[in-house]
């Protein structure tokens, strides 16, 4: 393979990676309290949505990880960015709490069945065996990457075409939010023609005999139900991070404009963890780089969780960069480890399918865990028991890594055994 269509089948994993989430996640995250005001809902409401997303993403996993290693990822990801663009443009058409809760399960099916597992396995057999983490690293970097600008650019559209000072603020709101909508919807059909003519036609794969025999083989991997639930208890800590600039507003006082703009910027830390991440588990051992994320994570989470965090300060900030370096650092390294659980190239569609079923429930039920406490607490006390939640969990993380590294650990020691 030329070093040139390498380069752009990496572009088009990253762009698509990071463009088919941008309706469902990424706009939501930045745009949060826009969303609530534009829709008239409550977090809870919004949970609501989630959880609906959630559900059918679950089934989705479980089929969607078999079907990724019977048909060409180009075919499967450049169809589902298609139909997440047409989700996109009917909800910027009809502005209303029903539709958004239509359409997030429409997305729970087409980012997720046809689109998940594929990128995933596109991802893995890209690189050569020895460079797995760090291609999974620079995928999630480049997609960290992509996210934080096409943000940046949103926001810019937004704030072009809102006017705060305007007689009828909800009304410049909604037009703005509107173009955000629009212009993300031509993005994904962008990004769905240059995947489709970029990926391989041919890439390996299995018949339906050996995927059912393979997937009864994984079943039995011990191995890789500890990874599902390290990616369980990273993708809840990642979840929570959906209420930076609801948490920037209402703690730290910035007005919606100034809200948008911090919670925008610091999508820049996302690359920049996952690289560093996925380079040094090649070169050192994945478990001392998960131990290092969550390790941080809980530290930066533990900091934010009291009050002297109320104030926009230079140390809040550094406290947030802690706890999102771990945060996603983590995302760039969890499916990496499907080489150390031994799961053969060609059923890594499958894998991943297993693995997601259990790792990725947050999306069922954290939006309205998150929902639920800010509606219940409100103002800063709210956000405070959210970080208290995250530093909880990546510290029961850090205890699976420890797990996670002495199973290695023995397997290690087994095997030398056996070589003599």
């Amino acid at each position: 393979m030329s070093r040139r269509k390498y380069l752009s089948q990496y572009a088009a994993l990253i762009l698509a990676g990071e463009a088919i989430f941008l309706l469902p996640f990424v706009i939501p995250r930045v745009f949060r309290n826009t969303l609530l005001e534009v829709y008239q809902i409550d977090n809870i409401e919004l949970g609501y949505c989630f959880s609906i997303y959630g559900l059918v993403a679950i089934a989705s996993y479980f089929f969607g990880g078999p079907l990724a290693d019977l048909i060409p990822s180009r075919k499967l990801m450049s169809g589902a960015l298609g139909l997440t663009a047409i989700g996109g443009f009917i909800l910027a058409i009809s502005p209303s709490f029903q539709s958004l809760l239509w359409i997030y399960g429409f997305w729970g099916f087409s980012t997720i069945f046809l689109f998940w597992a594929a990128l995933m396995k596109s991802t893995r057999i890209l690189v050569n065996r020895e460079n797995e983490a760090k291609a999974f690293g620079w995928v999630e970097g480049g997609r960290g990457l992509s996210s934080a600008l096409w943000a940046s650019l949103a926001v810019l559209l937004f704030n072009w075409f809102f006017i705060e000072e305007a007689s009828d603020l909800s009304e410049s709101r909604n037009g703005a939010y509107q173009y955000v909508l629009f212009a993300c919807s031509i993005v994904l059909i962008l990004v769905a023609a240059f995947t489709f003519l970029v990926l391989p036609k041919k890439e390996p794969g299995v018949d339906i005999d050996h995927s059912l025999q393979g997937f009864q083989k994984l079943l039995k991997n011990k191995g890789l139900w500890l990874q599902a639930l390290i990616v369980l208890l990273a993708y809840c800590a990642y979840k929570l991070t959906d209420d930076l600039s609801l948490y920037a507003h209402e703690v730290w006082g910035l007005k919606e404009k100034a809200a948008l703009a911090i919670t925008s910027k610091a999508l820049y830390l996302r690359p920049i963890a996952a690289i560093l991440a996925g380079i040094a588990a090649d070169r050192l051992k994945a478990s001392r780089v998960l131990l290092l994320c969550f390790g941080s994570g809980a530290l930066g989470a533990f900091l934010l969780s009291f009050e002297g965090s109320a104030n926009y300060s230079a140390f809040s900030l550094i406290w947030f960069g802690i706890a999102l370096a771990g945060i996603y650092g983590l995302r760039g390294i969890y499916i990496a480890l499907m080489r150390e659980n031994a799961v053969p190239r060609a059923l890594s569609g499958t894998a991943v399918g297993i693995i997601s079923v259990v790792g990725y429930l947050p999306d069922v039920f954290m939006s309205p865990l998150m929902g639920y406490i800010l509606e219940n607490k409100p103002g800063a006390e709210g956000h405070y028991d959210l970080f208290r939640l995250l530093a909880g969990l990546m510290v029961a993380g850090f205890l699976v890594a420890l797990i996670w590294e002495r199973n290695r650990a023995r397997q290690e020691e087994s095997s030398q055994i056996a070589g003599l």
